[in-house]
Formats: C-alpha cells, sequence, structure tokens
C-alpha cells in the first residue's frame, strides 16, 4: 500500500456508514503491518475506535514489536479518550521492553496509566538517568517521588549500578564494557527486510542515548571525546538506516545530544508527515533558528486541522 492509497482509506471509511467497506478496509490496512498507516488509520477513522475494531488493531501493534510504535499507539489512543483501548496490554509491553525512557513518559503523559506499577518497573531497570529525571524536571513534579520513602534508596542503588539496557542485550558483546565492540555489534545488524531495518534504527537510537549515559555515569577510564564522537557518526547510521522512519528521526533527535541536528530535521520534512514535523518542532531540544523556521514553514504548508504551529496544547507527546 502506498501513502495516497492509506489517505484514501481513511477518507473512504470516513464517508460510508457501510459495514462490509469498513471491515474490508481494516482488513488491508492491517495486511500492511506498517505501524505508521494503522497509528494514522485509527487516529483519523472514529468508526474504529470500539472494541471489534480495536482489539485487531492492537494485537497487530503488538505482534509487529515495534516498541516505540506501540508506545505511540498507547499515547494516542489515550489522548482521544478512546474508552475501549486495552491500555493494560500496552503498560505491560512497556514495562517488558526495558525501556526506562518509554516508562518514564508513560508516568506523565499516559492517561490512566498505573502509576505504582509503572513506577516500580522504571526503578527496576536501574537507569540513573530516568530515574533521577523524575525529581528534576518540572513536567515530572506532579509524581511527588521525592516524598516517597523509597525514592532515594532506589536512586542511590542505580547510580552505584552498572547499567546496561534490555534493548541492546542479543547484540551486548562479552564484555558489556568493551564500548567498540558493541558499537560494531549494532551497525553490523542485519536489515535485510522493514522489520530487521526498524529494529536496527532503534537499536542504533538505544546505542546513543546509552553512549549518553556512559559519559555522564559510567565515563571513568574512558575517551569521553572518542564517546562522542561515535554518537556523531550514529546520527550519521541512523540518518541512513531510519531516513523513511520519521518516529525514529523525531526519537533520535529528542533523545540524543549532537552537534547539529539539522540533517535529521530535513529528512523529517522531506518525509512529510505534518506529525513528525510538529513533534520535533514542540519537543526536539537544542534546534538551530534555522531548523526550527524550516518545522515552521513545512509544517504551515501542511494545513492540518491537529498537528500546526501553535498547537502545542493539542499535540502534548512524549
Amino acid at each position: 500500500m502506498k501513502p495516497i492509497e492509506a489517505l484514501q482509506a481513511i477518507g473512504l471509511c470516513n464517508n460510508t456508514n457501510d459495514e462490509n467497506i469498513l471491515r474490508e478496509t481494516v482488513s488491508k490496512i492491517l495486511d500492511t503491518r506498517d505501524p505508521y498507516y494503522i497509528c494514522d488509520f485509527v487516529e483519523n477513522v472514529s468508526k474504529v475506535q470500539r472494541r471489534e475494531y480495536l482489539k485487531l488493531f492492537e494485537d497487530a501493534m503488538l505482534e509487529i514489536g515495534d516498541i516505540i510504535h506501540s508506545y505511540e499507539f498507547m499515547y494516542l489512543l489515550t489522548d482521544m479518550g478512546v474508552q475501549d483501548f486495552d491500555l493494560k496490554r500496552f503498560e505491560e509491553a512497556v514495562k517488558e521492553s526495558g525501556n526506562a525512557k518509554l516508562m518514564m513518559y508513560s508516568l506523565v503523559y499516559i492517561e490512566g496509566v498505573d502509576q505504582e506499577s509503572m513506577l516500580q518497573a522504571l526503578y527496576d531497570t536501574k537507569n540513573a538517568k530516568y530515574i533521577k529525571q523524575l525529581s528534576t524536571d518540572e513536567e515530572y513534579e506532579s509524581l511527588k517521588v521525592t516524598e516517597r520513602p523509597e525514592y532515594k534508596e532506589r536512586l542511590e542503588e542505580a547510580e552505584s549500578y552498572y547499567y546496561f539496557p534490555k534493548s541492546l542485550e542479543t547484540v551486548k558483546p562479552e564484555d558489556k564494557k568493551d564500548i567498540p565492540s558493541l558499537i560494531k555489534n549494532v551497525i553490523g545488524m542485519s536489515e535485510e527486510n522493514e522489520e530487521e531495518r526498524r529494529k536496527k534504527a532503534y537499536s542504533i537510537n538505544e546505542l546513543a542515548n546509552y553512549l549518553q549515559y556512559i559519559i555522564e555515569h559510567h565515563s571513568q577510564g574512558l575517551n569521553v571525546q572518542s564517546l562522542r564522537q561515535a554518537i556523531e557518526l550514529l546520527a550519521e547510521a541512523e540518518l541512513e538506516v531510519a531516513k523513511d522512519e520519521s518516529i525514529c528521526l523525531y526519537e533520535f533527535a529528542v533523545s540524543v545530544d549532537m552537534k547539529d541536528k539539522t540533517p535529521i530535521i530535513d529528512r523529517v520534512i522531506q518525509n512529510g508527515s505534518a506529525k513528525y514535523i510538529c513533534y520535533c518542532l514542540e519537543y526536539a531540544p537544542d534546534l538551530t533558528e534555522e531548523a526550527k523556521n524550516k518545522l515552521e514553514r513545512a509544517l504551515a504548508q501542511k494545513h492540518h486541522n491537529k498537528y500546526k504551529v501553535d498547537s502545542k496544547e493539542e499535540t502534548k507527546t512524549e
């Protein structure tokens, strides 16, 4: 299915009351196994926001196994207040992934999440960066973690632990402190099909985040400048591997420190998704004025009802 066909499918379903057409179109969208099409379709076709159809889309998203997109799907459905969405399944997927960043996001941005369970899962990752962020970033102030009796102890435990991300376990070298081998293993991941390419794009992002973590928490005896240079090289690799994956490029721009994010921003604009252009404009830190202006111009040209330059409150996400 081509992008124009996905848009036509949305238009068709929004302009018919024929359940047979709806079921047939849903089947076609599911057959693509494309998380972008699935998210866009469910977001824009209110007729499928009921249990009969949601179960099919939920199953498909979790089977695809793209945890970043599963989080996005969860965010969209809860943000829209879809009552029939099975939030619990996606909460469990985020916790099972071991992705501390997504757990941190979930604690504030996912309406109705079981905060206690998610917080305990975040503690269990022993990721000091995101556990600490709960007490230092204003957006997490409502959680009041510093008032919890266990918080200081769990943070100290994480800070003394040599953290390694669960997402990179399959490419972990024999010595997990062997960073050159870890980088080599990630860059050498296969990308022969769509699923492998998405997994590699996710792993590159996770590795870049991890190198930043090492610089902040485990830099003893390491060449920090070399690690920063490696992050810049990973940005180039991500730009190639994830060139058509706007959600991966957006996540990289949001969570990875690098000298210049403009090439990634340019690619997001080129891909043409109003949503991810808006997300980058609103939430990617440390953009140059040139990059911000490019995003604003590109978004204005989309004339999108939801994702627009002045839509901060409407589009609040990660």
